[in-house]
């Protein structure tokens, strides 16, 4: 009864207006010692006193503060009309729940994005800031009355305590035509090419967009639309961000992308979201993935191998050997196609070893590749689910209680 008391207090302060834009989110949330304190809420992991809450975004570290924002329904505890919380921390461990960032208006509902900080105040929006530095949010926002998403822009003058909707959340980069999953801006910013970099879903693909003041965008490129990737269910929330390779002296670029639940073979297992990412290069306008190849060393002569992240028009050839070696096969990727199989006409045996693949792109045939492929095996039957394996839990014992 007491947590029940707890939460119609805290929600006292709603105001609805009909249909469902909501105008105004309770700014005045403030936690208890003793309700923090609940038996089986975690301590590690950030929740908020009351609602709903589920994607991060705009993680960001600014004047000595990491910020998180996030999905929110301050209203009840399942899914419904999504706000930005909002949490600060100084050390990562100890959050404290700050004010609704983003609310819903008559545009309509906060869907996910990400926060930067300007600071070279290339939007100009933050000149009369001491230090003339600040933060912007990019979001989506989700019109169920229009039946639109499209990509909005807030900032905050005074550490985030506070947002302004740019242009009063119309549209920075407006819906496409024919796109109707348009959502989850991932902004950043490209120190090689000297501008920021914006990543987006758009139905079953990426678009990548450019910018030097924030404000204005342009559309620079696309992946997936060839197919590249599992097309089992809708794209959302990508990132893309570079790593330097374990060992080596080089840098390669990663595109990581969410995969909604769906009935294909390739659907997450677990028949919620997933995660699938591709390496490759950038840009600063597109990405191209880095051919990926596998060898089916089958029983009988049926051995294949199979390039994906490739493009229409890409040739792959099969040889024995580095330097000099007999070609095995080849085939050419179809238009609209990201993957090419190629039958080997040499039978590898019933052991281990390696062939070389190597494109053959715009005409030239780039450097050959090795790979590794192993003794016999039967061929695989296609068509079939995947499912969770059983048994096969996670368990990490008082996690949650530490």
């Amino acid at each position: 009864m007491r947590l029940k008391q707890i939460a119609v207090l805290l929600l006292s302060s709603i105001v609805i207006v009909t249909g469902n834009n909501w105008v105004k989110a309770n700014t005045s949330i403030s936690s208890t010692s003793a309700y923090r304190r609940e038996a089986y809420r975690p301590q590690y992991h950030f929740t908020p006193d009351i609602g709903w809450m589920n994607d991060p975004n705009g993680m960001v570290y600014y004047h000595g503060v990491y910020h998180l924002f996030y999905q929110y329904n301050p209203y009840d505890t399942v899914w419904g009309p999504m706000h930005w919380g909002h949490a600060e921390s100084k050390d990562m461990i100890n959050w404290k729940q700050k004010s609704i960032a983003l609310a819903p208006d008559t545009n309509g509902d906060i869907f996910s994005g990400s926060v930067v900080v300007d600071w070279n105040n290339s939007s100009g929006l933050f000149n009369k800031v001491s230090d003339h530095t600040g933060l912007v949010a990019f979001y989506t926002t989700n019109s169920a009355v229009a039946s639109q998403q499209y990509q909005s822009m807030a900032y905050s003058t005074d550490d985030g305590s506070t947002w302004t909707k740019y242009n009063g959340g119309k549209p920075i980069i407006a819906q496409p035509e024919n796109t109707p999953d348009f959502r989850d801006p991932k902004v950043s910013w490209d120190n090689e090419h000297n501008k920021w970099v914006m990543v987006l879903a758009a139905g079953n693909q990426t678009q990548f967009y450019s910018s030097n003041d924030l404000k204005n965008w342009t559309k620079t490129g696309e992946f997936g639309a060839e197919g590249q990737a599992s097309h089992a269910g809708v794209w959302e929330c990508p990132d893309l961000y570079q790593m330097t390779v374990s060992g080596q002296n080089i840098k390669k670029w990663v595109l990581s992308i969410n995969l909604g639940s769906s009935v294909s073979p390739d659907s997450p297992p677990a028949g919620g979201s997933g995660m699938m990412y591709v390496v490759g290069d950038f840009d600063g306008s597109k990405f191209i993935a880095d051919p990926k190849f596998t060898v089916s060393n089958n029983i009988g002569a049926s051995d294949i191998v199979k390039g994906y992240y490739l493009l229409p028009g890409d040739t792959i050839n099969v040889y024995d050997a580095k330097e000099g070696g007999n070609l095995l096969g080849s085939a050419t990727v179809e238009d609209n196609q990201s993957t090419a199989t190629v039958n080997l006409t040499k039978d590898l045996g019933n052991g281990s070893g390696k062939v070389w693949v190597a494109i053959v792109r715009n005409k030239i045939e780039k450097n050959r590749q090795e790979i590794d492929y192993s003794s016999e095996v039967a061929s695989t039957s296609t068509g079939t689910s995947a499912v969770a394996p059983s048994g096969q839990d996670i368990i990490n014992p008082d996690f949650e209680n530490r």
